[in-house]
């Protein structure tokens, strides 16, 4: 029997037209019931023009769920020594997992980012979402100089919060409304 404490495991796959590859691009967490974070993605798993499926499921647990990905948004963020970066994946429907999400606010992600230096995988742990961190991941804390992504990169850990934040209803309800918005 599985663990209902253990942390979910998802993986983000090309789906060709044959289905999901069974080889993950990448590793990332629920953040939502529709959206999956996935910290400092390859850019092979950031290319809006692909097909992406998740894989979400419990270590022990047969019958990981499978969901394509409907949407995918990127930011990052690049402010003196922290680099980091992120692809929020709407997924094509409610995760069964939905309950393993914590609640926060972008005010305490950003302080969390900050103490944990950009590293997404530790600043959302110590919020309270249970994230089981990927194989090599203490290889993966830090991000390079020359990563692809630091072009469009903001220099405020507000923003970028508020960013990778407000695709989940989880998240974005201290956000202020914006001009025109209810």
């Amino acid at each position: 029997m599985t663990d209902p404490a253990a942390p979910v495991r998802v993986t983000v796959h090309l789906t060709g037209s044959d289905g999901p590859q069974d080889a993950p691009l990448t590793h990332g967490f629920l953040v939502d019931a529709r959206a999956v974070l996935v910290p400092d993605p390859p850019e092979t798993a950031a290319d809006p023009f692909q097909r992406y499926t998740v894989r979400i499921g419990r270590d022990g647990e047969d019958g990981a769920e499978r969901l394509p990905v409907t949407g995918l948004r990127l930011a990052a963020l690049s402010r003196d020594a922290i680099r980091t970066s992120a692809a929020i994946l709407t997924l094509a429907e409610d995760s069964r997992y939905r309950d393993s999400v914590a609640r926060t606010t972008i005010a305490a992600l950003t302080e969390s980012l900050l103490h944990h230096h950009g590293d997404l995988w530790a600043a959302y742990a110590a919020l309270g979402y249970p994230i089981a961190h990927p194989p090599g991941h203490a290889t993966m804390v830090g991000a390079a100089e020359d990563h692809w992504w630091l072009d469009s990169a903001v220099e405020e850990a507000g923003q970028f919060a508020e960013l990778i934040c407000c695709p989940a209803t989880s998240c974005c309800g201290d956000r202020p409304p914006r001009p025109g918005e209810a």
